[in-house]
């Protein structure tokens, strides 16, 4: 799925092939420093979580899983994943999980708005909703130049210590608005 920059990025559905040139991006600890995602030991470790995502939720679940890898095809690399799981009542809970190598360039934030475009479009997504630790500033910047506001906080824990995430809601026309 092009963005407005094509040029810049696209968004392609994960499969466990994007493991391969996201990898050296999957070794860099600030990555996971606010989420509470284990840095892969190895690439079939992260082509296997890929793969996972890739098959959606389970269908006892009642959701829909959408995964896309973050590809710059001028830079021939993977800078990282968006993630929506949408629920019936056309909402849909956002991640993102950008490489710190590109942190700063916009990918993030275009990235996070092509994917709410494409739920909008094609899923007639409505609300959206993201949470972000408190200490992660640039995720939290993030949201709040798209539009979302803060709706609350909640306790949780990332890798065994407590944490305080806040959490964001929007409306996908807020979201969409002219940059």
């Amino acid at each position: 799925m092009p963005t407005d920059r094509a040029a810049a990025l696209e968004l392609a559905p994960l499969t466990a092939l994007h493991a391969e040139a996201f990898w050296p991006h999957a070794q860099t600890e600030a990555l996971y420093a606010f989420v509470p995602i284990e840095a892969p030991a190895s690439k079939a470790e992260l082509a296997a979580w890929f793969a996972r995502l890739a098959a959606g939720a389970p269908a006892r679940l009642d959701e829909e899983w959408l995964n896309w890898a973050v590809v710059l095809p001028q830079e021939n690399t993977v800078a990282g994943i968006v993630q929506a799981t949408v629920m019936r009542d056309y909402e849909a809970e956002l991640a993102y999980l950008i490489a710190p190598a590109f942190w700063g360039r916009g990918i993030g934030i275009t990235a996070v708005r092509a994917m709410v475009d494409w739920l909008w479009r094609e899923r007639a997504v409505v609300s959206l909703r993201a949470v972000a630790d408190t200490r992660n500033l640039r995720s939290q910047s993030l949201l709040e130049e798209l539009g979302f506001v803060l709706a609350g906080e909640v306790a949780s824990s990332i890798r065994g210590e407590r944490t305080i995430d806040r959490v964001y809601a929007g409306h996908a026309s807020t979201v969409l608005r002219p940059a």
